[in-house]
């Protein structure tokens, strides 16, 4: 019996899995791709943490906040809003001090947010400086063990080159999209608790609704990877002729040669190969997403109108209004970030 093909390379010459070919297959497919996943996060994690344990800790923290935030400033939107609502019909017991209270609420929660925003910042950038210096001073010293065969054997040093190269982003920002990941967890199960209060279902059917859209952002995002990928001759082609035209030192060869004309019509030939392919590419994924924006806005008109036609019943407020359609926007949102961010 035949397994599953091996692993191939990509043009970067990085590791890939082959996509299943049989449904079979799609359980070892899986496997493998999460534990793959789950091995290059720990991975990274063990090096943030060897350069500064505190940086995991400040990061699970902000990710907890940026989680719980969304839902805090919508609730105390909701009840800014009643208050002003209740003043204009005469019906607000208190008097305007209920209103001034909310609105200093709202300003110092908005100043707290942005502080925490500033905070999270300029400690990610210096946290990113700190693991650069600690995993390319492990690059250092392990070069510095190897004997100079290891040098030069092509694939060896095309991964020491690799990793020397990526040891100035690609950690960190694989460890800020994790937590991201987990702060639009947070924010998004907060919002079907609340949104549950008043409509179970809503929750579900605006899930729902949101992955065809993301899963066809996330196909013709890979597309268009790979079509730049197959399509790298043709960009480094129409970086030559254009570079011959612009080049001081060969502009004089150029001129000399009357070559002005033959380089750019050879670029706009390559062009116009390299343009019809991305130019299906970008229909393709446009009207996918016309379609599917057509279908989102009508259903999500629907919802919008059940809430609005229960504020009119009297059951639910206008602050309850701003609160759910917030809700089924914020639930939308964060599941189409969250496959953007897993296709990432």
């Amino acid at each position: 019996m035949d397994g599953p093909p091996g692993p191939m390379r990509d043009p970067r010459g990085a590791t890939r899995l082959p996509p299943p070919k049989s449904l079979r297959e799609v359980p070892g497919y899986l496997q493998k791709l999460l534990g793959g996943f789950f091995k290059r996060l720990f991975y990274i994690f063990r090096l943030v943490w060897e350069t500064r344990p505190w940086i995991l800790f400040f990061m699970c923290v902000m990710s907890v906040l940026s989680g719980v935030l969304p839902i805090v400033s919508a609730l105390i939107s909701k009840n800014l809003i009643n208050a002003l609502v209740a003043a204009a019909g005469g019906a607000l017991e208190k008097g305007f001090s209920v209103i001034l209270s909310l609105l200093a609420l709202t300003f110092t929660f908005t100043f707290i947010t942005r502080m925490i925003t500033s905070v999270d910042a300029f400690v990610t950038r210096l946290a990113g400086e700190l693991v650069t210096n600690h995993i390319r001073v492990k690059i250092m010293t392990k070069a510095r063990e190897l004997d100079l065969a290891s040098f030069d054997r092509p694939e060896f040093y095309e991964k020491l080159e690799n990793a020397n190269q990526e040891a100035g982003r690609r950690p960190i920002q694989i460890l800020s999209s994790s937590f991201h990941l987990i702060s639009n967890v947070i924010s998004m199960i907060s919002f079907i608790a609340v949104l549950a209060a008043v409509s179970p279902w809503s929750s579900v059917i605006i899930i729902v609704l949101s992955l065809p859209s993301a899963i066809v952002n996330f196909i013709y995002r890979r597309k268009n990877v790979m079509y730049m990928r197959r399509r790298s001759k043709d960009r480094r082609q129409m970086d030559y002729f254009s570079g011959l035209m612009v080049n001081k030192d060969m502009v004089k060869e150029v001129r000399m040669l009357d070559l002005g004309d033959t380089l750019i019509a050879k670029f706009q030939e390559v062009f116009r190969r390299y343009f019809a392919g991305m130019r299906r590419l970008i229909f393709g994924e446009g009207a996918w997403n016309a379609g599917l924006s057509a279908v989102s806005t009508a259903v999500n008109c629907l919802l919008f109108l059940s809430i609005a036609y229960q504020v009119y019943e009297g059951a639910l407020t206008v602050g309850d209004y701003t609160l759910y359609t917030g809700a089924l926007n914020s639930i939308a949102s964060a599941v189409a970030a969250l496959i953007s961010t897993t296709a990432g």
